[in-house]
Formats: structure tokens, C-alpha cells, sequence
């Protein structure tokens, strides 16, 4: 009978340095081209001669075809080893990057960016199901680390656009994924969680239970990231000074991670987001007050920072028995970001905008009480 916590720990699991430097890169890649389709849209409408509409489409197939590559490597997984996986959605998004780098029309910008996605929902389950595993002392850091490196790539690829034009922004995804297929090759499969005839798994609702802090984080900062710019050139800022604001809301994720990354080692993950949430919603609310609110924004964005990747330390430690539980966060998470702009763009339009700050703290508030309920409930980790 396993008296551990987590099943990995017990065979200890450990990933090559290979594996490692292949996650880095499949962050950086996924990252990077999640965050071109809106910076690239003006090019597709002049350079094909599409409306507005058309031109947007990418931002709205990518993630609606990337439920499909999650939904796979939820069934594969079992069925082969993670490497092979992990590699084969390295290769699809990166072939699906070139595709579009050089398609010649929109219809095929279109289907390329379909096959893209795919690759992008097998490449990020795969990623957050196998790395969080490692048992390496350092691993919680490396974790973090790397989805700060997603964050590297969502600020340095918009900014190749920007100087080079997006064939070769989305050419340089291309290389980069292609060059990571030989390192996530040597990803080791986690084993199997040791047979405990004494303990079942958790129950479905013990999963949705925790997928919630996750869909309910990601909520908190996908509506913040997508009225930002809205909300501050309401309270009087320059249209150009909102959208500086808006990256520097990314900055701070993106840093945030990376500081982070350190005080996870010492402190439980449950703990740390237990911590973090609450300043971010008090954060949100300063940003009521006009002279405050940029300032306020940002420092919401580096309190989100360390949420969605120590949230993937604590799930295992959590539920080590749990089947699907990453595929299930995820879902959530693709879920939240997906429902709460338009809900939190809703209370706008009916309230009036200056109530975004008090709808987007109240998602922060909820966020928090999910995860300290958890804690009680399952642990910190």
C-alpha cells in the first residue's frame, strides 16, 4: 500500500535536461504564436483584400480547434508514450506556422491556422500534464519558468511583426518548433499511479472542483487583458498610452513569473495563489479611481502571474490519483477565457464602462475563494 501523496514522487520521475530544454522552447513557440493573430490581422485584410471580420477569423478558430488537440492528447496519452505526442504537436503547430507564413490567400490562412491550433491544445496538455511531474528539487521553479518563457514569446513575436512582417514572425515559430521535435522526443511517459487497494480515485466532482480555480483565474485575466486599454482611454488616457498599458499588463505577467518561479520553491503552491489572489482583486478595485487605474491594472497583472503555473504544481499534489484532471483544467481554463470578456463587455455596455474594475475584481474575489476552499479541502500542496 503507497503511503505518498504523489504517485510520481514515488517512482521518481525525473525528465533529461533534453526534455527540458524542449519544453522551453514548445512554451516559448505556443506563446508566441497565440499572440500573433491580432497583430497580423491589418496585413491579411490589405494583403488579401478581406473585410475586418475575415481578417480577425485566426484569433477565433485557433482556440476553438485547439479543444480538439487537447481532447486528443487526453486519448492518446494513454495509449503512447509522451514523447512521441508531445513531438507530434510540436510538428503540427510548427508546420501549421510555416503553412501560414506562406499561404496566399485567407481561406488558406483559415485552414492552416485550424491545423495550428491543434498542434497548439496537444502541445499545451501535453506540456502541463508531463512536466509538472518531475520530481527534481527544482521542478516547481523549472515549471514556473517556463510558462514565463510562454509569456517571453507572447511579447517578443508580436514585436518581429512589428519590424519584419508577419511571414517572418511566423516563419521564426515555424523553425523554433521544428528545431524543439528531437528534444520533446526524449520526454519520458510519468508512470502509472501505483495500484492502492485501499484508496480510489478522487471523484469526477473532486476534478471539476479544482478545475474551477483555474477557470475562474483565467476569466479573472483574460476579461482584464481585453478592456484594459478600454477602461483607461475611458478614464482620459491617450489611445496610444492605453495600449502601452496594455502591454505593460503583459510585462508584468511575463516578469512576474519568472520572480515568482523562486518563491515557489520555498512556499506551497496553494498557499502562494491563496496569497496573490486577494491582492489582485483589491488591485482591481483601486482601478475605479482614474489617476490610479493603469498603475492599479499592472499590479493585478504581476499578482495573476504565478497563478495558472503553480496551480499546475498544486493539481498533482492535490489529486495524484485523479484521471484527466489536466485535460479537465485546461477545458476550464479555455472556457473561462472564452465566456468572461463578453460577460464582464456585457455589464459594460448596460452599466456603463466605469464599472469594468468592480465586475473584473469581482472575478479576482471569486477566483480567491475558490482557492482557499481548496485548500482547506485537498491541501496546499
Amino acid at each position: 500500500m503507497t503511503t505518498t501523496s504523489d504517485p510520481a514522487e514515488a517512482t521518481g520521475f525525473r525528465l533529461s535536461r533534453l526534455a527540458f530544454v524542449g519544453g522551453f522552447l514548445g512554451f516559448f513557440v505556443s506563446g508566441g504564436v497565440a499572440s500573433l493573430y491580432g497583430p497580423a490581422a491589418p496585413t491579411f485584410r490589405r494583403l488579401f483584400d478581406v473585410s475586418e471580420f475575415v481578417s480577425g477569423l485566426p484569433a477565433t478558430v485557433h482556440p476553438f480547434t485547439s479543444l480538439f488537440g487537447i481532447l486528443l492528447w487526453a486519448w492518446a496519452a494513454r495509449r503512447a508514450g509522451s514523447g512521441r505526442w508531445l513531438a507530434i504537436g510540436v510538428a503540427v503547430l510548427g508546420l501549421g506556422a510555416l503553412a501560414v507564413a506562406v499561404a496566399p490567400s485567407m481561406a488558406l490562412v483559415l485552414l492552416t491556422a485550424a491545423g495550428l491550433g491543434v498542434g497548439f491544445g496537444l502541445l499545451s496538455n501535453g506540456m502541463n500534464s508531463v512536466y509538472p511531474l518531475d520530481t527534481g528539487p527544482r521542478s516547481a521553479t523549472i515549471v514556473a519558468c517556463m510558462h514565463g518563457v510562454f509569456g517571453l514569446g507572447a511579447v517578443t513575436l508580436p514585436l518581429v511583426l512589428s519590424v519584419a512582417g508577419h511571414r517572418v514572425a511566423f516563419l521564426l515559430v515555424g523553425a523554433v518548433a521544428l528545431a524543439a521535435i528531437p528534444l520533446m522526443r526524449t520526454t519520458a511517459t510519468p508512470p502509472r499511479p501505483a495500484i492502492d487497494l485501499g484508496r480510489r480515485p478522487p471523484p469526477r466532482s473532486h476534478v471539476i472542483a479544482f478545475s474551477l480555480v483555474f477557470g475562474t483565474y483565467v476569466a479573472a485575466e483574460a476579461a482584464t487583458a481585453t478592456w484594459l486599454a478600454t477602461y483607461v482611454e475611458f478614464r482620459g488616457w491617450q489611445a496610444d498610452a492605453a495600449a502601452r498599458w496594455t502591454s505593460g499588463f503583459w510585462l508584468a505577467i511575463t516578469g512576474g513569473r519568472f520572480l515568482f518561479a523562486f518563491v515557489l520553491a520555498r512556499v506551497q503552491p496553494g498557499r502562494l495563489i491563496q496569497a496573490v489572489l486577494p491582492v489582485a482583486a483589491l488591485a482591481l478595485a483601486a482601478a475605479s479611481v482614474p489617476a490610479f487605474a493603469p498603475y492599479a491594472l499592472v499590479v493585478a497583472g504581476l499578482c495573476f502571474a504565478p497563478v495558472f503555473p503553480t496551480a499546475m504544481v498544486w493539481l498533482p499534489r492535490a489529486l495524484p490519483d485523479a484521471r484527466g484532471a489536466t485535460t479537465a483544467a485546461v477545458l476550464a481554463a479555455i472556457t473561462g477565457a472564452t465566456i468572461s470578456p463578453f460577460l464582464v463587455g456585457l455589464i459594460g455596455t448596460v452599466a456603463g464602462l466605469a464599472t469594468i474594475p468592480v465586475a473584473l475584481a469581482c472575478l479576482a474575489v471569486l477566483a480567491s475563494a475558490v482557492a482557499i476552499l481548496l485548500g482547506r479541502r485537498f491541501g496546499n500542496g
